[in-house]
Order: C-alpha cells, then structure tokens, then sequence
C-alpha cells in the first residue's frame, strides 16, 4: 500500500494498481488500486461463460451444436468434481493465509506446486484423484506449515460452500484445472473421440502464455468497467 500512496503529485500521474483478493485475508480502501473480487485475475478465465467463449473461438463450435452443450455441461460437472476434491485444499490454504497474516510470516510457498499432481486425471470426462487430500497429506507436503486445527478448517469448508467455489478458490488451481480441460479436448478431437465430428481448426495451446493465448476470453466484471471509468479522457 506505502507504493500506491508513495507518489503523491496526482496532477501529472494518473495511478492505478491492480491486487488479488487471494483468500480475502486483507481488503484495501483505495481509490487508485483495484482489487480482484475474486481470489486472483486467474478466476476470470475460468467461469463457465469464458470457457463457452474459448469453445466457440478456438474450437470453431457453433453455440447451436450440440457437441457445444455437450463440452459446457460436461465442463460444469467436472469442475464442480475438482471443486470437491480441492475444497479441504483451498480451505486449509485459507486458514494457512489468515494465520501467516497475523504472523506476518509466510510459511507455505506455492510458486512451484500444481495441483494437478494430485490427480490421476483431470480431463472432460473424468476427474480422478490419487488419494483424499486431508490434513495428513497436507502436513508432509508442506512441513512448515502453521498447524491448522480441524474445526477451523471446517469452518472455513462451510464458508465456501455457500459461495462460488470458481471465484473463491485459489486461481492458479482454477487455472491448471482449465489447461487440463482444452489439452484433453484437443487430444480427443485429435483422435476423433468425444465430438460428433473433428474439428480441423484447432490451433490454441494453453500451455504458452496462457493469461494473454486466453485474455480474449475472460470475464469483465462490472467493478473493474467501473474502476476503469475514473481514468477516462473526455
């Protein structure tokens, strides 16, 4: 925050800055910063809307075909799977986060952990996981973590499951779980499963770049149009 307020002179400068809301642990009141109302910028790619969109562009499916009801409501059920299966996850990282706020001490580094490690699958048609993820699991694989007690991570599981899950679960994840989805249907168009016929114009690789192959795509929400207004230029 000392950065966003660090340059005072607001006649020459017009500032704006950008923050995730993460697992909401902090919230800020500033006129130049925006922050996400979902957990990260991530979350925006990963809605059902956008990914109705990435069908439509990418695959060159007709919002009319059934092979595009088919690929949505499959999408839906799969995520809604991964949601499950990532809910204690997200949840203890949740608890994690509030504590390491307070200590003001991080202790859990997720820069090189895909969640997808977990998984024997992710695909359209199946979401597998290799083993429960609970606290036993989360304890080897991060050491260092601040010890979370049951009763708050269950808490913190009963919060989640009262709101939507894509916006207030870890972004990355949500993202991951994305890559997974389009890979899968480009094998599957690839070998001639799945669709009712293959589609011979598709070219999208989620793997590269995948914030700006995808920034077409994600949703706008209504707050950040609004933000935005302030900046301009009549």
């Amino acid at each position: 925050m000392s950065l966003v307020e660090k340059n005072d002179d607001e006649h020459v400068i017009a500032k704006a800055f950008f923050v995730d809301n993460d697992y909401e642990t902090q919230k800020y009141n500033n006129s130049f910063l925006y922050q996400t109302p979902c957990y990260s910028i991530e979350n925006f790619y990963t809605s059902k809307e956008a990914f109705a969109r990435i069908l439509n562009r990418e695959f060159g499916i007709n919002t009319t075909e059934r092979d595009f009801l088919k690929c949505c409501t499959d999408y839906s059920q799969r995520q809604q799977e991964f949601h499950n299966e990532t809910m204690y996850l997200n949840s203890w990282l949740a608890c994690q986060r509030f504590q390491e706020a307070i200590a003001d001490d991080k202790k859990v580094v997720l820069s090189d952990f895909k969640v997808s490690k977990l998984f024997y699958e992710i695909s359209i048609d199946s979401v597998v996981c290799k083993e429960e993820i609970n606290h036993e699991k989360l304890e080897k694989l991060f050491p260092q973590a601040i010890g979370i007690t049951e009763y708050e991570i269950e808490n913190k599981m009963k919060d989640f499951k009262q709101g939507d899950m894509g916006k207030l679960f870890r972004g990355k994840f949500e993202i991951e779980f994305l890559r997974k989805i389009i890979d899968s249907l480009k094998q599957k168009n690839k070998n001639g499963e799945y669709f009712s016929k293959k589609y011979t114009s598709v070219h999208i690789d989620p793997n590269v770049n995948t914030l700006s192959t995808l920034a077409d795509y994600a949703d706008t929400p209504q707050s950040l149009i609004e933000f935005l207004e302030q900046y301009k230029i009549a």
